[in-house]
């Protein structure tokens, strides 16, 4: 039986957008689906826009944007909550990650662990670089998608004072330096 890899899920957010696979040449990372939540455009109900999936690995978890062809395995009913799934990869993309390779494992599971969720959100002055951070619990509890799907979030908090939310630090900045290639084998080790 297939189990999963605490901490798989920030090393594959980490090597988005670079030629390394956390996982070696010939293996996929393996993950559970945890979350299914329709991209809706204006108020047609159907899902047009495809599915966003929160995929975790009992530590961590995150939404996905799925490609056409996966998409249509959620409309066969050939992806399901509680599925575990094998990842090739994540690519950079807006307003979430584009899961990239997905082939279901047959058979549900219960949910494993209790998974933080974490966002890879664009680098502030940069189109290409991103910042992985975790979303805090006030965040979450309001409407889960909504926070990843708002990047730039302005709050009010009643006064008539537009306030700009505080940053919390990143926990993998990547941009694919030097300095980053560094953390991230050093954070491989762990």
């Amino acid at each position: 039986m297939a189990s999963l890899a605490p901490g798989i899920l920030l090393k594959l957010l980490q090597c988005m957008n670079s030629g390394t696979r956390p996982t070696g040449d010939h293996r996929s990372a393996i993950l559970q689906v945890t979350g299914i939540v329709p991209a809706l455009a204006g108020s047609d109900l159907w899902p047009n826009q495809g599915f966003y999936v929160q995929i975790s690995d009992s530590l961590n978890s995150t939404y996905v944007s799925l490609s056409e062809r996966d998409t249509d395995l959620i409309l066969t009913n050939h992806l399901q909550l509680g599925q575990f799934i094998y990842l090739e990869r994540l690519e950079f993309a807006t307003p979430v990650p584009r899961a990239a390779g997905i082939r279901p494992v047959a058979g549900r599971h219960a949910f494993v662990g209790t998974p933080e969720p974490l966002i890879a959100r664009v680098s502030p002055g940069s189109k290409s670089d991103f910042v992985i951070q975790p979303v805090s619990d006030s965040e979450y509890s309001l409407d889960p998608i909504a926070v990843y799907l708002n990047n730039r979030r302005i709050e009010d908090d009643g006064d008539g004072d537009v306030t700009k939310p505080s940053l919390r630090q990143a926990l993998a900045p990547v941009n694919q330096n030097e300095e980053n290639r560094n953390q991230i084998r050093w954070l491989s080790r762990l």
